[in-house]
């Protein structure tokens, strides 16, 4: 068990924060890109029912932990990161946790699918692959929301497609159109992989989403062992 001491919080959009956190008298941190830690916090006499889980945005080069956090309406658990929590406020945190991990040889295509908060993840493994510059075949980033302002991170991963060549960026906007396209992230994976076996798809996000595309990856044969998903409820 670690203590977390917040540093900084940025609003990212309407309902969104982004928290970073450093933990007190560590070094650095060690753990897999894609993994989440869980913050106890002081809404529960119960230990285990003050955890909340958060997957890390933040790569294992970076001295402080990066969460971006969606505020959920009632919940106990984001109703004092926002309302009560502040810089310097410190609480206890347990992790890291998860198999939700890049393949220790990247020697597929990566296609990460994300929408919401989902995207966290995949922050903290793009920015590894490229850091540690890890052998690896072309990535597409696909990240689903309702309208251009609920996006995240949006103008670092264009400058990041911008400058890699193996990374593409896609949005999936459902409610506007983005760059000629409006709809949800299904099309744009479906159109790219419909007849090809090559890759590792990486989920994370909302339920349905997660179960939708997995239905759609096994009806076109894709191996369950390259189908990778983290659902926020």
């Amino acid at each position: 068990m670690y203590t977390g001491r917040i540093v900084d919080i940025k609003k990212e959009t309407f309902d969104t924060n982004q928290f970073i956190i450093e933990l007190l008298g560590v070094k650095q941190f060690e753990f897999n890109p894609g993994q989440f830690v869980s913050f106890q916090l002081p809404i529960h006499e119960n230990p285990k029912k003050a955890l909340r889980h958060y997957s890390i945005a933040s790569s294992p080069f970076e001295n402080k932990l990066k969460f971006i956090i969606n505020k959920v309406e009632g919940g106990l658990g984001t109703s004092f990161l926002f309302e009560k929590a502040k810089i310097g406020t410190e609480f206890p945190i347990l992790g890291p946790v998860g198999k939700f991990i890049l393949p220790e040889i990247i020697d597929r295509d990566l296609v990460m699918i994300s929408t919401g908060t989902g995207v966290a993840p995949f922050r903290s493994m793009l920015n590894y692959i490229y850091e540690k510059k890890i052998p690896h075949k072309k990535i597409h980033l696909i990240f689903g929301s309702k309208k251009k302002e609920n996006l995240l991170y949006h103008d670092e991963f264009k400058a990041m497609a911008k400058k890699q060549e193996s990374l593409e960026y896609h949005v999936a906007l459902s409610r506007e159109n983005f760059n000629g396209f409006q709809g949800y992230v299904h099309s744009i994976y479906r159109d790219l992989y419909r007849n090809r076996q090559n890759a590792h798809f990486y989920l994370c996000g909302f339920k349905q989403m997660i179960m939708d595309a997995r239905s759609w990856l096994q009806e076109n044969n894709y191996n369950r062992n390259y189908i990778h998903f983290e659902i926020y409820d």
